[in-house]
């Protein structure tokens, strides 16, 4: 999508409601923050137990073990669809560069930051190399 937005987001929900989303994530900052960066070679691997499903462009996920849904942007959808299989950090920032505009310190920073958002949430196993 030449032209599209590099904002990455994923914003909580709560269970009971199911609708698309829109806009930025309000997250638990601190947790965030609190997670250590994800190396480059970093293998990414959903978590099992999170079940998720295109809405348009944008994905809902579930963890069925918290029942909490979650609610993915454009962008992060792209990274969930990318991340069916396991991929590296780096891997991950390439092929969101084949779908976006978007610089590689840029890429390289949103997904990090995403990253940590899905590590934070328990959605996603980070394995170091």
């Amino acid at each position: 999508m030449p032209g599209a937005s590099s904002e990455l987001a994923i914003r909580a929900m709560p269970r009971e409601v199911v609708q698309p989303m829109k806009g930025n994530m309000q997250t638990d900052n601190e947790s965030i923050h609190q997670a250590k960066p994800t190396a480059p070679a970093a293998m990414v691997t959903r978590r099992s137990g999170v079940v998720s499903c295109n809405l348009n462009d944008e994905s809902v996920l579930l963890d069925t073990i918290s029942g909490i849904y979650f609610g993915l942007n454009p962008v992060g959808a792209s990274i969930w669809r990318v991340i069916e299989a396991p991929l590296s950090a780096g891997q991950i920032r390439e092929e969101l560069q084949k779908e976006y505009e978007i610089d590689t310190a840029a890429c390289d920073a949103a997904v990090q930051e995403f990253l940590s958002q899905l590590s934070a949430k328990g959605l996603i196993t980070l394995q170091e190399k």
